[in-house]
């Protein structure tokens, strides 16, 4: 169920490359009006996705709100961000691997 080795260090390279991809971008794009807001939508996603805990749900939140950045650029296409989204998505089917929390909960 929670794959070792080889792909298991792949799902926690993709973890954080996803965890890091919605860093950037959200700070980039985003500038919440409180600190507490920032926490929510920004670092509690990504902190969550790295460790790996509720992965799926993480990485389905995170390639929510990036799409959520596509949609409000109105018309500007930008690549790395269209192919963060596609991570997120294959995260999420993926699941999170052996090196996760979630391998040691459930």
């Amino acid at each position: 169920m929670f794959p070792a080795g080889p792909p298991g260090i792949a799902l926690m390279l993709l973890r954080f490359s996803v965890a890091s991809a919605f860093c950037i971008y959200a700070d980039a794009h985003w500038s919440p009006q409180s600190t507490l807001g920032f926490v929510f939508i920004l670092i509690i996603p990504s902190l969550l996705l790295a460790l790996g805990l509720l992965t799926p749900y993480c990485s389905v939140i995170c390639g929510i709100l990036e799409t959520s950045i596509v949609l409000s650029r109105h018309g500007i296409f930008d690549i790395p961000l269209f192919l963060s989204i596609l991570n997120s998505a294959a995260l999420a089917m993926l699941g999170p691997g052996a090196y996760s929390l979630d391998a040691r909960i459930f």
